[in-house]
């Protein structure tokens, strides 16, 4: 191993370590992001209260009362969603990834 390799493996060690504890990938700041998002989605969802998410009359048509149930099911799918998308976005955006 030359000197120059040294280096490099050192600063990647480095880089991994520091990447890996304050970095984009921390395990608990997903869990806790995606709870905020769900419960803020649910919210948004249960305001705007869009037809899918309303109970039905007896002709199957939306009555205009809010179903709670489907609401925060369809939050949780928002959630879902936009953590996929976040995570792709730092995946390609985190730069590199040689590791």
């Amino acid at each position: 191993m030359t000197v120059g390799e040294e280096e490099f493996t050192g600063d990647m060690q480095m880089h991994k370590h520091h990447h890996h504890k304050e970095g984009c990938h921390g395990g608990w700041a997903w869990v806790f992001w995606f709870i905020v998002i769900w419960v803020i989605a649910s919210i948004v969802i249960i305001i705007w209260n869009p037809a899918l998410v309303q109970n039905k009359d007896a002709n199957g048509q939306p009555n205009g009362t809010n179903n709670v149930g489907y609401s925060i099911f369809a939050g949780f799918i928002v959630t879902i969603i936009l953590c996929i998308f976040a995570w792709l976005v730092m995946w390609f955006g985190c730069g590199d990834r040689r590791y």
